[in-house]
């Protein structure tokens, strides 16, 4: 009996690591691509497979930037390169160091096949496909009830718009049983008549594992659903039959929830912004009719007896108020017209007449006396001036001087000597009396 040895799980994979490279350094393996992916770090990894198994791959940098083609999912290559262990999953894997194309896969000839065909017969014609409902209340999934498609689609549902009601479809989403499952349940999902469209959902997996969905039964089932139907079926690289009948597709499970659900948050601020229009609208209809109510009790009060007997009085009190007013213009009138019919009157009545005579005469009396006393006045002026002048060149003033007039009995004066004879009288008169003197000699000046 050969004695077992013991391991750490990290020695036996190094052990085998060792081994496995030592053994199948070089090998040349041939098969059709499938999961090919190139991240950020530039290596390629992939999985090569044929109908009974797969193998997992890698390309480092250093080997794929040689290679002139990229290849895609379903080509058929030979790949050298070394068999080896990746020690932290322990998985079996094929590090490639040389990619040969040698054209394409048997699944994917099949793929193409079926495409042409299904298309030939009308089954992606746009015109047969369903419009999707604008507002949708009740979602029917048709999917694997414990997959990671399901947990994404209510993820999102429960994110975007809670209200709205899932009815799960369970049904097997790989293996031989999983395409006639899928396409019994399309049929059930129509007769039950549950929902307002459906969602056939399947997370990522290579193209072996999204298989189902590329058979003409579910393809069948799809064309003659009469409820509409979203496809969510992969990544968004991945494309299957179902994805071409469907009325419509989403790169991914959860894209389709979205697709078929309103964001909340959108519908709150649409409906906040709807409430607040109805409160306007509401609010100028509340206004308008309060206007009207308003008008409605004016024109009550306005047609109420009381206010009508109320109108009535003040009008009655108005057209007297002008009656008094007009009549007190009236009666204004006539004793202006009187007034000035008596003033004529009194103009030619007799008293008037006498009165007028006896104010001239009294204007003209006072008149006359003004003028005799300013007449007295100029005459007394000027006898004053007169008098003056005379008294200027009176004998009288020489007087005052020493000097006399002499005048002779006749009362002549006296100035030539030769009139008069000796013995004749003659009067000497001065200033202060006088003399009369009787002639004694003459002189006759020569």
């Amino acid at each position: 009996m050969t004695e077992s040895k013991n391991y750490q799980v990290s020695e036996l994979v190094k052990q085998l690591q060792q081994d496995l490279e030592q053994d199948y350094a070089q090998i040349n393996v041939e098969g059709e691509i499938s999961n090919f992916s190139c991240p950020s770090s530039g290596h390629w990894y992939f999985s090569l497979k044929d109908s009974k198994a797969q193998l997992r791959c890698a390309m480092f940098k250093g080997y794929n930037r040689k290679i002139a083609q990229r290849p895609k999912d379903g080509a058929k290559v030979r790949i050298q390169g070394k068999i080896s262990v990746y020690s932290p999953r322990g998985d079996l894997q094929l590090i490639a160091t040389h990619i040969k194309m040698l054209g394409t896969g048997d699944l994917l000839q099949q793929f193409e096949q079926l495409k042409q065909q299904l298309q030939r017969q009308g089954l992606f014609a746009t015109a047969h496909k369903q419009a999707l409902p604008s507002y949708v209340q009740n979602i029917g999934v048709i999917t694997s009830p414990t997959g990671a498609a399901i947990r994404d689609i209510l993820s999102v549902l429960q994110r975007r718009f809670p209200a709205i009601s899932v009815i799960i479809y369970p049904v097997l989403v790989q293996g031989e049983t999983a395409t006639q499952q899928i396409s019994d349940m399309i049929a059930i999902a129509n007769q039950r008549q549950e929902v307002e469209v459906l969602i056939l959902a399947r997370g990522g997996g290579s193209l072996e594992d999204l298989w189902c969905f590329n058979a003409r039964s579910v393809a069948q089932a799809i064309y003659e659903s009469k409820l509409p139907i979203v496809t969510g079926i992969g990544h968004e690289i991945d494309y299957t039959i179902a994805d071409f009948v469907a009325d419509q597709r989403a790169p991914t499970p959860s894209a389709a929830a979205e697709l078929l659900s309103p964001d909340q948050t959108a519908w709150f601020a649409y409906f906040s912004e709807q409430q607040q229009l109805i409160q306007q609208k509401l609010q100028g209809l509340l206004q308008q009719r309060q206007q009207q109510l308003d008008y409605y009790q004016q024109r009550l009060l306005q047609q109420h007896p009381q206010v009508l007997l109320t109108q009535k009085l003040q009008r009655i009190e108005e057209l007297g108020s002008r009656c008094q007013h007009a009549q007190s213009i009236y009666l204004r009138h006539l004793r202006m017209r009187l007034q000035q019919h008596t003033d004529k009157l009194q103009q030619v009545s007799p008293l008037e007449q006498i009165a007028q005579a006896k104010h001239r005469w009294h204007l003209l009396t006072q008149g006359l006396r003004q003028a005799i006393s300013h007449y007295l006045q100029s005459k007394t002026h000027q006898n004053q001036t007169l008098s003056v002048a005379l008294e200027t060149v009176s004998p009288l003033a020489t007087l005052h001087r020493g000097y006399a007039i002499v005048t002779d009995n006749k009362g002549q004066l006296v100035s030539n000597s030769q009139y008069y004879q000796i013995g004749d009288t003659i009067e000497i008169k001065l200033q202060q009396g006088g003399f009369q003197c009787e002639i004694k000699t003459i002189y006759i000046q020569s």
